[in-house]
This record gives structure tokens, C-alpha cells and sequence, in this order.
């Protein structure tokens, strides 16, 4: 039997979803928490395929918002749009009314599974900014293809690999073939900046942490690839939304707090917690 989970527990799951979307590559949920609606799987399962059942509730109130027995897996809101795969084998996009918007063909999309537990999420993005991405195959070539809200494609590169979705106006993209090496690409597709350092993080407030290897220490560069802090931390960091970060300095005076000008008032704590704002 299924039961909505008490509002304050949601609450909770949001916070702990939304702390987890750091770190490079987890492309389907990186930068994009959530349009007020959680999936939740119940405990039923699909009889002939044996998988889970999925639905949609509000955090807020904890209530069924969406209820489809056909759900066999359920991705997170965003833009108000949600990839969604039911037991007949199609993989389609719904609003928050549960409307069916569009749907991907599987026959084009690389490397994608058919064990109904959504398949591999880098080849299937949610939506960040009015934008996601769909990995195309055409043998041997495959396709990073955008779409829009409505599904229609707005470019593809050849050959390219996701590292995030857009946020900012911006999303990092590597070749298939050197992987560790990182473009920024803008909304018409264009590359406008090749990385020349390690990418450690998602870009945020307008920069990206990265690593000098020769030094095997950490910066930040904005997204026209000046240094904006200097390669002097020992661990990769993130600014979050009052633009300042936590870092650890290669002196060994333990962690300190900064903005983006890299100045500090806080010195020699042997560690600190941030309190989630």
C-alpha cells in the first residue's frame, strides 16, 4: 500500500537532493532543484516487468499530485517538464498537470538500456534553463542534441560528451575521444572557451573551480577563463548563493572563509560546517 510521506520529511528529502547535485557529471540533476513535485516510488511494483511504480507529490503538502500506475520511473521537475518511462516501453516528457508534452524515440538515443529504471542518465537530461540534452546515435557518430521544452532540437555537436547542464547561460561540454578536457558552450551551441585546467566543480556564480596538476592546486576562473582566485587551496570548492566559499590553504592554516575577491577575515579553524544558506 502507498502512503504520501509527511510534508516536513519531503522538506528534508529537497534539501538533501539539492546538497547532493554537486560534482561534475551527474548531469540529471545538477543545477536544476525541483519545480515543487517529488517522484516517489511506491511500494507496488509492475507485475510484468517487476519494477517499481512511480508518482508525483507536492513537497509541500505531501499530497498525490500525479498518479500514473504506468510510471516505471520518474524524474524531477524542472522547467515544468519530467522525463517519465511507462511499462509499454515509451520514454516521454510530462508537465505538472501529467500531461504527455512530447516523446524520445529509443531507437535514437546512444546507449540507452531497456532495464525500466530509467536507463543511463547521461544519454537522457531534465531541463535546465529551457534547455536538455538527448545523446543521439548515428553509427559511428553519436549526437549531443539540445531540445527545448517542447522537443524541438536547437543544435548538436558531433562526438561531444554533457559535463553540465546550462546554468547561467552556460554548460561545459568534453570530446568524446579526450574526455577530461572541457569546453563552455552557450545557447546556440557555440564553444566559446576551452578549459586549459582540470574542472573540479559545476560553474557557479560566474566561476569554476579547477586544479592546476603541475601545482596540484586549486583556483577559480570566470567564464572567459581569467584566474579569478589563485591556484593556493588544497581542496576543490564551490561559492554558494552570498558568494562565499570555504577552502582549505596550502599553508596548512587550516580553513577560512572567502568571497570572490578572495579576501578573508577567517583564518586557522580546523574545519567549518556551512549551514545551508
Amino acid at each position: 500500500m502507498k502512503q504520501a510521506l509527511n510534508p516536513i520529511i519531503l522538506s528534508t528529502l529537497v534539501v538533501l537532493i539539492c546538497v547532493s547535485c554537486n560534482g561534475i557529471n551527474s548531469n540529471n540533476s545538477a543545477n536544476r532543484c525541483y519545480d515543487g513535485l517529488l517522484p516517489m516510488e511506491v511500494d507496488d511494483v509492475n507485475d510484468f516487468y517487476d519494477a517499481p511504480i512511480y508518482y508525483y507529490v507536492d513537497q509541500k503538502t505531501g499530497q498525490e499530485v500525479i498518479n500514473d500506475s504506468d510510471f516505471v520511473y520518474a524524474d524531477y521537475f524542472a522547467d515544468d517538464r519530467a522525463l517519465v518511462q511507462t511499462d509499454d516501453e515509451r520514454l516521454f516528457f510530462i508537465n505538472s498537470k501529467g500531461e504527455e508534452v512530447f516523446e524520445l524515440p529509443y531507437d535514437q538515443i546512444e546507449g540507452y538500456n531497456m532495464s525500466f529504471n530509467g536507463g543511463n542518465p547521461k544519454e537522457i537530461t531534465g531541463f535546465s534553463e529551457g534547455i536538455a540534452f538527448v545523446n543521439k546515435r548515428d553509427y559511428p557518430d553519436s549526437y549531443l542534441t539540445a531540445i527545448d521544452i517542447d522537443g524541438n532540437e536547437l543544435f548538436s555537436l558531433k562526438n561531444y560528451e554533457l559535463g553540465t547542464l546550462f546554468h547561467e547561460g552556460i554548460a561545459l561540454v568534453a570530446e568524446n575521444r579526450n574526455p577530461d578536457t572541457y569546453f563552455i558552450i552557450n545557447k546556440k551551441g557555440e564553444i566559446v572557451l576551452k578549459i586549459d585546467y582540470e574542472v573540479q566543480s559545476h560553474h557557479n556564480r560566474g566561476l569554476i573551480c579547477v586544479k592546476d596538476d603541475e601545482a596540484s592546486l586549486y583556483g577559480a576562473i570566470d567564464y572567459k577563463g581569467n584566474i579569478v582566485i589563485p591556484f593556493e587551496y588544497t581542496e576543490p570548492f564551490m561559492f554558494d548563493r552570498n558568494d562565499m566559499a570555504i577552502v582549505s590553504h596550502k599553508d596548512g592554516s587550516g580553513y577560512r572563509i572567502i568571497n570572490k575577491k578572495n579576501e578573508s577575515n577567517l583564518y586557522d579553524y580546523r574545519a567549518i560546517s556551512p549551514d545551508g544558506e
